[in-house]
């Protein structure tokens, strides 16, 4: 095998190992964000129940500090995983 070909076989399977890296990079981004979405609709009607929690020292009272506290636990659930 001559030094041409083994270097053109070295950067083809290169290619294919980087390939293969950034399809499992998608995937296991495409995986947390789809478990992040299904963990925050889990939590966003426990979320909306609690009526004596504090976030930064604050009772959590509107709608938005309700959608903030259930992305926030999902996010952390994410984290966790």
């Amino acid at each position: 095998m001559s030094d041409e070909t083994k270097a053109y076989s070295r950067g083809y399977y290169a290619g294919r190992s980087r390939l293969k890296r950034d399809v499992s990079y998608d995937r296991l981004q495409k995986s947390r964000t789809a478990f992040r979405d299904r963990a925050f609709l889990a939590i966003l009607p426990f979320a909306f129940q609690q009526d004596s929690w504090t976030q930064n020292g604050k009772p959590i009272k509107s709608v938005a500090e309700r959608v903030n506290l259930a992305w926030t636990i999902a996010n952390e659930a994410v984290k966790t995983k």
